[in-house]
């Protein structure tokens, strides 16, 4: 049986984290197994909404599988279906980035949520876990992406074309 190595070392460093946070709750580790756990389920949250949204958008919309090529993310609304459909890897991409920008603003609602009427919080300890937090959420996305998208979706082949290269060779760029 062959381990991936990128979702194992996160496996490892997810389960550290929280049993440091469960020994010293109400420390800097604590606040950073809190924010670790808020930020995974938040990230897969995130993450699983958008797979169900564009599969469903791709469910109803056949036609966007047959388009060859379509423009950018920012004001196409069907741009994350169409990536969905032709290039699942980079759209795994795609939402792994936008999820991780979300993430940190869903996990502070759930936090203050949660902790409103906890006063011993330490706001230093909390404002440490959050950063750390964060970083541990950098760490997520790149071991999700390592780990779970490219193995499932592998990259498609995007080389230049040979005719490009010709074109392009004596040129000093």
């Amino acid at each position: 049986m062959r381990v991936n190595r990128w979702l194992f070392s996160l496996l490892v460093v997810s389960i550290l984290l929280e049993a440091l946070g469960i020994l010293f709750w109400n420390t800097l580790a604590g606040a950073t197994a809190l924010f670790a756990l808020l930020f995974s389920l938040v990230f897969l949250g995130w993450f699983g909404i958008s797979y169900l949204g564009s599969s469903f958008s791709a469910t109803i919309n056949p036609w966007v599988g047959d388009v060859g090529d379509m423009d950018g993310p920012c004001f196409n609304p069907m741009y994350m279906t169409w990536l969905f459909e032709n290039n699942r890897l980079e759209w795994a991409l795609w939402t792994t980035f936008v999820s991780s920008l979300l993430t940190p603003l869903g996990g502070l609602i759930i936090f203050w949520i949660a902790t409103y009427d906890f006063p011993q919080w330490d706001f230093g300890a909390g404002a440490g876990g959050f950063i750390i937090g964060c970083a541990f959420l950098a760490f997520l996305a790149i071991c999700w992406v390592k780990g779970f998208c490219e193995i499932v979706w592998p990259e498609t082949d995007i080389s230049i074309p040979d005719s490009v290269v010709e074109e392009w060779k004596d040129k000093n760029l």
